[in-house]
């Protein structure tokens, strides 16, 4: 029988020192692991250099920076982390493993900062030693960090600011407010935010000394964010964009706020870029278009709302360019690191109210945690705009499990059965809508992740000098996610012609053939289709059935000009030279 009255939680300072080493040593070697495992993934060195992805955008300004043109392109897409990956090329060596190592040394700091941070803020060591657990293995993070993604740097920038802003509003000193603006300022050149507008004034009437104090402590917090955000609002300038930190933010805020938006993932539509227009780059004259778009369309826009208040808090992590689940299914850490959103979410709403009033600064905490969380539901709902709220929730969890043991201890036991029975309703809320994953991705892994790994593989196939043992190995495993890809949409025909053209490369005809037939059935003027099985008509011999596809081929596309050349080479091995 556990005697709950006789558990002491560990207040010696050697004891609490150890047990935080080892929660740092626990997140270095996930991480090292977990660098192991994705090190030579195709799929994460395909999307570097494919312009469809994020990846690609952000790396494409890196060389013209690093060889001397500061400015960059004219129209630059997150134009603080070109630079950082630009500044870390300078002196590393120019890999994209360079910057998994730079985000995977962030994210074992913020293992100790979200320590120190939920420590400082709830006077209690305990506190601080769950957020640093459940930091060290959040499975989101870990797969953030080995990607060219902004998610988690962002996510540890806000961290860092927010003990910073602890340490300063509790010391009183100014040198504090100074650093935690440029950590913000840093954030902000990565991917703006709203925080200074409530920050500033939280410092203001927080600060508890004079007006020339307040005014100075918020000064140099504001001086901070200026020093690094206010040269790249020039740099935007002088680039014809306007005096702005991000100049394509009007156009993703109408993604997801049109009357018509799903609010969940990037989806494009006439309507979106018709408002879009409408705002132009101004702020004010979007949110008025918006207002009037709510008047005219109210019943669309709550559920709109909703669905993406639903969605943020849910444990889904909505897939952006490369899906966090894929990855989940191909690599055995992910799955070692067992915290995930759908865990935290319910804690840390229960602790939003459990730790109200108790104490000083736990406005700070709703300040951030409120307006990164708002920021993301005005926008559109993926994990990886998600990601910069967690340390947030994070901290508010490790609260409420703190809250729950020592309540426990006290044998406080209505006051844990009735926060153990909130939490259990409010999952039956946050917990993964499946419903909804599939009306708007599909499912879980879209066809399209599985598509875009399957290209990964046929392309590494088709290098030269690959000898054929590996050849056939990316064949094969290109045919493996293709079909996965069909077993999910089973009505796209690119589906069957690429899995038809890794059949092909194989020697596989038959099943080229079936696949061919079957991308033709969905799309019958599919001209690439036509050809290929033409092709394959030809190595076979069946020369009529290769001139008829061709002659399909051409009709629906009359420059296609392999088509003629092919056809002409059968027409020559029919020895119908006049034609």
């Amino acid at each position: 029988m556990i005697h709950w009255d006789k558990i002491n939680p560990p207040q010696n300072a050697n004891t609490v020192k150890i047990i935080l080493l080892a929660i740092v040593v626990l997140a270095v070697i996930i991480r090292i692991l977990y660098l192991v495992e994705v090190h030579d993934d195709l799929l994460l060195r395909h999307v570097i250099k494919n312009d469809a992805f994020d990846e690609y955008r952000f790396m494409k300004p890196v060389t013209q920076v690093i060889n001397g043109n500061w400015l960059g392109p004219k129209t630059l897409y997150s134009l603080g982390y070109s630079y950082v990956i630009s500044f870390l090329y300078l002196f590393l060596p120019k890999d994209i493993t360079t910057v998994f190592v730079s985000q995977i040394i962030l994210g074992i700091i913020a293992v100790y900062v979200s320590y120190r941070a939920a420590a400082l803020l709830f006077n209690n060591k305990i506190a601080g030693i769950i957020a640093a657990f459940i930091v060290s293995l959040y499975s989101p993070f870990v797969f953030q960090e080995c990607d060219i993604e902004r998610g988690a740097i962002i996510a540890y920038s806000n961290l860092f600011c927010f003990y910073l802003l602890l340490r300063a509003l509790k010391k009183d000193r100014i040198k504090y407010f100074f650093l935690a603006g440029l950590v913000l300022g840093f954030s902000m050149i990565i991917r703006p935010n709203i925080l200074p507008i409530f920050v500033a004034p939280y410092i203001f009437f927080t600060v508890k000394k004079s007006y020339k104090a307040k005014i100075c402590s918020v000064i140099a917090f504001v001086l901070g964010i200026m020093i690094l955000a206010v040269p790249f609002a020039f740099r935007n300038m002088v680039q014809g964009q306007g005096f702005t930190i991000e100049p394509q933010g009007i156009e993703a805020f109408w993604v997801g706020n049109a009357h018509n938006s799903p609010g969940i993932d990037l989806v494009w539509l006439d309507s979106q870029k018709e408002l879009a227009k409408e705002s132009g780059n101004n702020i004010g004259k979007a949110f008025a278009v918006l207002w009037r778009e709510i008047k005219k369309y109210p019943e669309e826009y709550r559920h709109l709302y909703s669905r993406k208040i639903k969605m943020f808090l849910n444990g889904y992590e909505v897939p952006a360019n490369l899906n966090y689940y894929l990855f989940k299914e191909r690599y055995i850490i992910l799955n070692v690191c067992f915290i995930n959103f759908a865990i935290i979410s319910p804690l840390a709403l229960i602790g939003i109210l459990l730790a109200r009033r108790e104490y000083r600064f736990i406005g700070l905490l709703y300040i951030f945690l409120f307006v990164l969380s708002f920021s993301n539901i005005a926008f559109h709902i993926q994990g990886r705009y998600r990601i910069p709220t967690v340390p947030f929730f994070i901290i508010m969890a490790s609260y409420t499990i703190y809250w729950l043991a020592d309540k426990a201890r006290k044998k406080e036991w209505a006051l844990v059965i009735y926060a153990v029975v909130a939490i259990i309703c409010i999952t039956f809320y946050t917990r993964s809508d499946y419903s909804m994953i599939k009306k708007y991705s599909g499912s879980v892994i879209r066809s399209v992740d599985y598509s875009n790994l399957a290209l990964t593989y046929l392309d590494k196939s088709s290098e030269r000098g690959i000898e054929n043992e590996r050849k056939n190995y990316f064949i094969k495993e290109g045919a493996i996610y293709l079909e996965k890809a069909i077993k999910i949409n089973p009505l796209n025909p690119s589906y069957y012609m690429k899995l038809a053209m890794a059949y092909s490369n194989q020697g596989k005809f038959t099943q080229a053939m079936f696949d061919f037939n079957k991308a033709i059935e969905i799309n019958p003027n599919y001209t690439e289709a036509y050809y290929n099985r033409g092709l394959i008509y030809a190595k076979q011999g069946n020369l009529n059935q290769a001139i008829s596809d061709y002659n399909k081929a051409i009709a629906i596309n009359p420059d296609y000009l392999d088509a003629y050349y092919n056809r002409g080479l059968s027409y020559g091995r029919q020895k119908e030279f006049t034609q």
